[in-house]
């Protein structure tokens, strides 16, 4: 079998357009607008109002078309088929003038036989992209189903038509409807037969680890000599088993002894073990070979009955995880201009905070082969979202079921064997949403057409391929009771928004009693610098008409705004703004996940929303679009420590409780030290106790601790902090009132540079200060927030060392500036 690539540069034109625009080069893998932005005919369309001027590119109709000759091993008998990996969206693919494709589905996998049509000299591909408007409006003229957001921040019609949903607008993302060749295009020569591996089962025993592999061959007719079927079982590039058989079965079975288990990054190491599949003629040639990447492992989604309701826990090779992370929306509205450094800083950017799963949401796309690659090597679990959100779709169009139905096949085949992927989910919130969505009157799809899609459908073509992972048909999902209360505290997962959407109080997620929360978020502004990223110097104030437009959620700026009047002082310019949001984003994400992370078994998880950003913007994102750390990704480091201490003040109690969280498979001895603190740092209570025996996979109350005696609440702070071997492993510092009460002395942070000993391309700054110091924060322009800590107290006696990922000789001629909560009070005030 061979391959002849048709990526590269192509020629692309608008038609019937009013426009100029002719031939211009297109790189592929690649959309219309990256095309336009190359070119330099439209200007970046994330910057000021951009984006609501380049509207027409999505309503044109647009041509993409090469010319190639046939490799010389490309021989006239031989069946050859044109395989196109994404074509996004509506597309007619004409070969020789000759049309030989319809495409409908960016999700799937087109294959045409272009053998007949083939040219010896000279060929000429076409593919001409329509717009999809039209069609969207045809189907919903039919019948129309409701989605969430029209008119406000989302294009109607879009849940008419098989494409990333988000492309046509979402609450964090613009509207910019692109089309393209989005994924590999090429030749594929068929003169042998072509084997593939279609299933990998795994059962795990006390000391081995049982394979069952099936596989399929196609192009029966071509074989003209004796074969065998050939197994390899590969670890660290060595053959530890193999298997030949005849081409009487369809499977073959082994049995890995002392099997090297897949963990989680936090648990334990990731080996990878290969299966490779040939077919094996007389002369030992392989005439053709399949492989995927596996890891030894058994995920299972465990739901038992326990005196809170129903448990929703992962356990992974049977031991129960708490599951840390974040959601993953598609990290650019052009995914194809992202290449593999991009994905492995974001999952990198994951495990360095201690996360060990992510979501990829379901109004996205199916992820690059490279993100669920990355997810294997580093130890990071998937909850794979099935493409579909907040919609009524048309599942009563068995034309639309069908595609569906293959785009499914289609992904479930090219990613099943992924050991990160942990649970297959039908779709994000029609449940929740379904009195808008689901029932009998106009705009919706009714309960029996929703189920026979995701209770009967989707799950049945699963199983076919994949049996060793659950399915979770929509998330939320309450799988007892009544299927309507979508967020029900007692069974299954929730999508949690009182606070923000419910304008809730960040105290109410202590209330919250779920066992899962697979959605909740608060919002805050990208780092300050971004702003000249998409604003203009005129339109750098947050109440701007570009600052809108670049604001997509309906309360976003009013409810940052409305939030941090409650916990701090007001600011007095926009960058010390944009930066307390951030502050403010993490705080909302530390009550959360430590109250779910005190509470567990009965609650076993926590995804926040999001993880990434599409775009330059104000959103729920811990990373910006530039791939900054906002404060709350560095919050994240220390709320997800695998071992975790918090505290929770009672004013009136006049008491603070001290929780122990220990997620790691051993048991650990550790001291606690408590301090009591004024705001001149003067510590006017302390206590130290020895010797804590913190169980594994426990959250544990260790102390209530009651004072005995009366202080001011504004002006005073609790710090605790635990240590094993007298080595500092996790803090928390809380308040009795909001900070914006505290009086705050300036803090004096003096700081020094020096260079790594072990590495000298990273610099150590030490920092240190006078007086408390509270979310201290590096900002160095010009340079990627990413350090090995940011946002962190500082009080006094007390010095901080920071990892920064540069030269001190670079960093020499770069403008550091350190600041804290001090910081936003006065726009005069210097550090």
């Amino acid at each position: 079998m061979n391959i002849q690539k048709l990526n590269g540069i192509w020629n692309c034109y608008p038609i019937n357009a009013k426009t100029n625009i002719k031939n211009l080069k297109a790189k592929i893998p690649g959309s219309i607008y990256e095309a336009l932005i190359d070119n330099k005919i439209i200007e970046d369309p994330y910057y000021s109002d951009n984006e609501q001027k380049q509207m027409w590119i999505g309503k044109t109709d647009w041509v993409f078309e090469r010319s190639f000759t046939l490799d010389s091993n490309f021989i006239e008998e031989s069946k050859i088929s044109l395989i196109c990996e994404g074509l996004d969206t509506l597309c007619d693919v004409y070969l020789n003038n000759t049309l030989i494709g319809v495409c409908d589905n960016q999700f799937r996998r087109w294959e045409f036989d272009v053998s007949p049509y083939l040219d010896k000299k000279e060929n000429k591909l076409k593919l001409i992209f329509k717009q999809t408007y039209d069609y969207m409006k045809s189907n919903q003229d039919k019948r129309y189903l409701n989605a969430t957001g029209v008119g406000q921040h989302r294009i109607d019609g879009s849940n008419r038509i098989r494409k990333s949903q988000c492309n046509y607008g979402w609450d964090w993302g613009p509207m910019c409807v692109t089309c393209g060749i989005v994924g590999s295009i090429y030749l594929e020569k068929v003169n042998t037969p072509k084997i593939i591996i279609n299933k990998i089962n795994q059962e795990h025993r006390e000391d081995y680890v049982k394979l069952n592999i099936s596989y399929k061959v196609s192009n029966h007719n071509l074989l003209k000599e004796s074969f065998v079927i050939q197994t390899d079982i590969i670890l660290n590039d060595k053959i530890i088993s193999r298997k030949q058989n005849n081409f009487d079965t369809d499977t073959i079975e082994f049995e890995i002894k002392n099997p090297k288990l897949w963990w989680t990054h936090d648990l334990g190491s990731q080996p990878l073990y290969k299966v490779s599949i040939s077919i094996i003629n007389e002369k030992n040639k392989a005439l053709s070979f399949d492989s995927r990447r596996i890891g030894l492992r058994k995920v299972e989604l465990q739901q038992k009955i326990d005196r809170w309701g129903k448990s929703f826990t992962f356990y992974l090779n049977d031991i129960p995880i708490f599951i840390k992370g974040a959601n993953w929306i598609p990290a650019d509205t052009f995914p194809t201009r992202l290449d593999k450094k991009d994905y492995l800083y974001l999952v990198d950017s994951c495990v360095d905070v201690n996360m060990n799963m992510i979501r990829v949401w379901g109004g996205g796309i199916y992820e690059k082969d490279c993100l669920y690659d990355f997810c294997d090597e580093k130890g990071i679990l998937i909850w794979q979202d099935l493409m579909f959100a907040c919609s009524a779709y048309p599942s009563f169009d068995q034309a639309w079921v069908e595609n569906v139905s293959n785009e499914i096949s289609n992904q479930v085949s090219r990613l099943f064997h992924h050991p990160s992927i942990a649970l297959w989910c039908g779709n994000n919130e029609i449940e929740q949403i379904n009195e808008e969505l689901i029932g009998d009157t106009f705009g919706k799809m009714t309960w029996n057409e929703y189920c026979q899609l995701f209770d009967n459908i989707i799950p049945s073509l699963i199983t076919k391929i994949d049996t060793d992972r659950a399915y979770w048909p929509s998330s939320p999902h309450t799988p007892d009771g009544n299927r309507l209360e979508a967020n029900n505290p007692k069974s299954g997962d929730a999508h949690l928004w009182e606070v923000w959407h419910g304008r809730k109080p960040f105290e109410w997620y202590r209330e919250s009693e779920h066992r899962f929360v697979s959605e909740f978020g608060f919002q805050s502004f990208p780092q300050p610098s971004v702003l000249k990223d998409f604003l203009k110097p005129n339109e750098r104030n947050i109440n701007s008409y570009a600052m809108d437009l670049h604001q997509r959620s309906p309360i976003g700026n009013d409810a940052i705004i409305q939030y941090m009047l409650s916990w701090f002082q007001l600011p007095h310019n926009i960058t010390m703004t944009f930066w307390l949001s951030q502050i403010l984003q993490g705080l909302a994400m530390k009550y959360a996940i430590d109250h779910w992370r005190r509470s567990k078994p009965r609650c076993m998880g926590a995804l926040y929303w999001q993880l990434n950003d599409c775009w330059p913007a104000a959103s729920w994102s811990s990373i910006d679009w530039k791939g900054n750390w906002k404060a709350l990704h560095y919050f994240a480091k220390r709320f997800y420590n695998p071992i975790s201490i918090t505290a929770v003040e009672s004013k009136e109690e006049n008491s603070c409780s001290i929780w122990v969280v220990n997620d790691n498979l051993e048991q650990i001895k550790a001291d606690i030290v408590c301090n009591l603190m004024n705001a001149n740092g003067d510590i006017i209570w302390s206590k130290s106790t020895q010797n804590h025996q913190i169980d594994s996979l426990s959250s544990t109350m260790v102390e209530k601790i009651c004072f005995d005696f009366d202080f001011d609440y504004k002006n005073t702070f609790f710090n605790v902090t635990l240590l094993e071997k007298n080595i500092p492993i996790s803090s928390d510092t809380i308040f009795f009132e909001r900070p914006k009460y505290f009086e705050l002395q300036k803090p004096n942070i003096k700081w020094k540079l020096y260079p790594m000993e072990s590495d000298n391309l990273k610099t150590i700054m030490e920092i240190r200060s006078e007086k408390p110091a509270f979310w201290v924060w590096l900002d160095i322009p010009n340079l990627l927030n990413k350090f090995s800590d940011n946002f962190f107290h500082l009080f006094p006696n007390d010095s901080k060392k920071v990892i920064i990922c540069e030269k001190l000789e670079a960093l020499s001629k770069l403008d550091i500036q350190i600041h804290s909560l001090y910081s936003c009070r006065d726009e005069e005030i210097e550090i």
